[in-house]
């Protein structure tokens, strides 16, 4: 039996998928499993891959285990190097966010002299959630507009190529715009001394 390609008939190109006297891709074994133990094929009878077969494998019970200790060793170490420089509970309060502090966020920066008090508020020697204060500092909102414009940027030319370059590029205009912010707040105490 012989199909065709899809070249048509005029075309001398053909695919031969399958020809009557050659054998089949995969036995037949939705019968049944073998009375053999384990469910393995009794000696002499031709064997066919089984998902099942592997998972009852001893070797493969043992591999597993081993990868998933390897992996979750790896993990724990993956998180004690970021704890190391980075605390995850004192990140989760930056984005500690809601949608209502959002837009007023939001109205804060578009309309900035409406606003009159500018202090964060404490309670019990810490600083609020953003989510209860207005004036707390957050990074949800520059991480968002930091996405949105890279996304803007290659909208008509997205690549991987061209988002990495973008997210690099975007990324050394916001450490320089800090350094500036930083350089010119502590200038005036450089110059004093």
């Amino acid at each position: 039996m012989t199909y065709h390609s899809g070249y048509g008939a005029h075309c001398s190109k053909h695919r031969a998928w399958a020809t009557p006297d050659s054998p089949p891709l995969f036995d037949h074994t939705s019968g049944g499993y073998s009375s053999q133990p384990e469910g393995y094929p009794a000696p002499g009878t031709k064997a066919a891959f089984n998902v099942n077969h592997l998972f009852w494998d001893p070797n493969t019970n043992v591999a597993m285990a081993y990868g998933s200790s390897i992996a979750s060793h790896r993990k724990d170490i993956v998180h004690k190097e970021l704890h190391h420089f980075v605390s995850v509970n004192k990140l989760k309060y930056f984005f500690a966010v809601n949608t209502a502090y959002v837009a007023k966020k939001l109205e804060l920066l578009v309309f900035p002299y409406t606003h009159q008090n500018w202090e964060v508020k404490y309670s019990h020697e810490a600083p609020l959630p953003p989510w209860h204060d207005l004036n707390a500092p957050d990074l949800y909102i520059p991480m968002m507009s930091f996405i949105t414009y890279m996304l803007l940027d290659i909208q008509k030319r997205f690549s991987p190529e061209v988002l990495g370059l973008c997210a690099s590029t975007a990324l050394v205009w916001v450490v320089m715009e800090v350094l500036a912010l930083l350089l010119g707040s502590t200038w005036p105490l450089y110059a004093v001394n």
